[in-house]
């Protein structure tokens, strides 16, 4: 009967502290949505004077506070409905996310590399021509 009663504490502290995860996930994507909304609309103006590649910012905001947005409502219904289908599913999007983000910025800084050292190998190619003419 001891063991019982601990297990179901242990289970009660378990989703307590997943529900309260799930909930700051949640606001995180609010917040990241609002943001991105804010900017897309208000700054529009102030991106014209910019460089081309901050425009996409509010876009990458938007999209970003959406999904985490579904990822926190979905693990607040996981958590409460306590179903074993959608907590792993959940699990599983909590532990793919970052796995996501950390191969996509891999990514991204990989083809900043190669374009940067391809605009050298170039500056140096027309220096090495303008050099000897």
């Amino acid at each position: 009967m001891a063991s019982r009663l601990q297990t179901r504490l242990v289970i009660t502290c378990f989703k307590s502290v997943l529900l309260i995860y799930a909930f700051i996930l949640w606001i995180t994507g609010v917040v990241l949505l609002a943001v991105g909304i804010w900017g897309k609309v208000s700054l529009e103006d102030y991106f014209f004077l910019l460089n081309e590649k901050v425009t996409n910012v509010p876009f990458v905001l938007i999209g970003t506070g959406t999904i985490i947005f579904l990822l926190g409502t979905f693990g607040c219904f996981a958590t409460c409905r306590a179903s074993a289908w959608m907590l792993k599913l959940y699990i599983v999007n909590i532990l793919g996310f970052p796995i996501h983000v950390v191969s996509f910025k891999t990514l991204q800084l990989c083809h900043f590399v190669k374009s940067s050292h391809i605009q050298y190998i170039s500056e140096g190619a027309v220096f090495q021509q303008n050099f000897y003419l």
